[in-house]
């Protein structure tokens, strides 16, 4: 069997994954079964076995809690494990307990695949986390003394970079090691996406078009942060400074989702990064060459970051206020107004008192607009198939759809124009499909599909009707 990926290694970053062939958009690259699932952290009691919220009435005889009885996943819970546990009160313990149980059973795997799972870098050497409150959990709480403090902390440094972490529909993330997975790198605009449609597996597919010798790359951290709170994330999790083609544009090419307004008075250029690399570098306008510290600019993103942390989320009326106010010092693409757009996107015609029918024509308008404002962001970040710009695409379908027929129903639009909208439509809402026609059963992305889907044959049955009556 020909596979369209082989993996190699390249000095400094170890093993990669590259394609052998050209990959067509939405085409499997690969598929793996997981070696090991297991609790993230957790703020809340979930099945010990598959991940989800309990309702706290149904236990294992070890007394931790089980989403039921015959938990499909319950398989990952051997009677080995489930006698270690059983020596934890879990009524007495915090919710830091769930974290130890990965690690658990990557100890209990057969030597083999133990063997194999050490080979994968853990960074222990820069790390400070030594883990010591899973290595206590373990060999002490749980009686687990024939494995050394050494073995327990390199099992978890190995977990803490290399697994994958997944939405469980009905509660909150688990995490994966997945062998092949694990060897694809980063890069801020990557080129894959994952999808755990098939339970136990993950399926890595193209989100775009790959060439043949490109390397095959994952997401590891938010796409839409800034430049400060994204590098940073890089290296203190992954223990790396990014220098992707993102990273090193002063303008991230293009999305400007780092960039800021220049301060000068008459004068509205753009303020970015000298040199987008060393997290150091001053910030320059374009324009009349106004600089600012590294020191300020983060500053300035702090301040509005408070200032947005304040604000509720579903609140329109205060992150409009503060986005008016913050749109003459940042740039409209700058990631911290793209929040506030995508917050103020999704109230306007979704919160109780604000659906479309209550809303002006101006708000649906500006929402039309947001919309609109943060695709170009995403079709410059998040390219191809994306469930971000699936999402977007159904709220901006959602504003135009409504602002035509309301217009049309109130003769303010002419059958014509009408009909010319609804195409608009149409092509929205069969973008949003192809955007979100990967994800899980049970997902918020597959109801948004499905909703999709029905609106899409409606669309077109109504412009086939309109059309029909229009004169040629």
């Amino acid at each position: 069997m020909c596979y369209p990926y082989i993996v190699e290694s390249r000095p400094i970053v170890g093993r990669i994954i590259i394609a052998a062939r050209d990959i067509e958009p939405g085409e499997v690259i690969f598929k793996e079964k997981e070696m090991v699932v297991g609790p993230c952290k957790t703020k809340c009691h979930i099945c010990v076995c598959c991940g989800r919220k309990v309702e706290e009435s149904v236990r294992c005889k070890c007394q931790w809690f089980l989403c039921q009885q015959d938990c499909p996943e319950f398989f990952r819970h051997s009677e080995d494990e489930c006698n270690i546990l059983s020596q934890t009160n879990l009524d007495e313990s915090g919710f830091d307990v769930y974290r130890g149980i990965m690690p658990l059973r990557v100890l209990y795997l057969p030597k083999h695949h133990l063997d194999y799972f050490l080979q994968f870098m853990d960074h222990g050497s820069e790390r400070e986390d030594k883990f010591e409150d899973i290595t206590n959990l373990i060999r002490n709480r749980w009686k687990q003394e024939k494995y050394c403090e050494e073995l327990i902390s390199r099992v978890e440094g190995i977990l803490d970079v290399n697994t994958v972490e997944h939405r469980v529909p009905v509660g909150e993330s688990i995490r994966g090691f997945l062998p092949i997975t694990s060897l694809a790198s980063h890069s801020c605009i990557s080129n894959s996406i994952k999808d755990k449609t098939d339970e136990g597996y993950v399926t890595t597919r193209s989100k775009m078009a790959i060439k043949k010798g490109e390397e095959i790359t994952f997401h590891y951290s938010g796409g839409l942060k800034g430049r400060f709170i994204r590098r940073k994330a890089l290296r203190s999790g992954w223990f790396f400074w990014c220098g992707c083609s993102r990273c090193e544009s002063p303008n991230e090419l293009g999305a400007e989702t780092s960039s800021l307004l220049c301060s000068s008075e008459d004068c509205n250029g753009i303020v970015r990064p000298v040199k987008p690399l060393n997290m150091d570098s001053v910030y320059r306008c374009d324009r009349c060459g106004m600089e600012e510290t590294s020191d300020c600019i983060q500053a300035k993103e702090d301040i509005l970051t408070a200032q947005l942390e304040n604000c509720y989320s579903n609140d329109s009326v205060k992150i409009e206020e503060l986005l008016v106010k913050s749109e003459t010092k940042f740039h409209p693409n700058h990631f911290l107004i793209l929040i506030m757009k995508w917050l103020l996107i999704t109230s306007w015609g979704r919160s109780k008192g604000l659906e479309n029918s209550s809303l002006s024509d101006e708000v649906l308008q500006k929402k039309i607009k947001y919309c609109r404002e943060y695709l170009a962001a995403l079709n410059i970040l998040d390219p191809g198939i994306s469930h971000n710009r699936g999402l977007t695409l159904w709220e901006l379908h959602s504003a135009h759809t409504f602002l035509i027929n309301r217009k049309f129903q109130t003769d303010r639009l002419s059958p014509v124009d009408f009909v010319a909208g609804l195409k608009e439509s149409e092509k929205m809402v069969s973008e949003a499909i192809y955007c979100l026609q990967f994800n899980q059963e049970g997902t918020s992305e597959y109801q948004v599909e499905e909703m999709a889907k029905k609106a899409l044959n409606n669309i077109t049955q109504t412009i086939q009707f309109f059309s029909s009556m229009i004169p040629k």
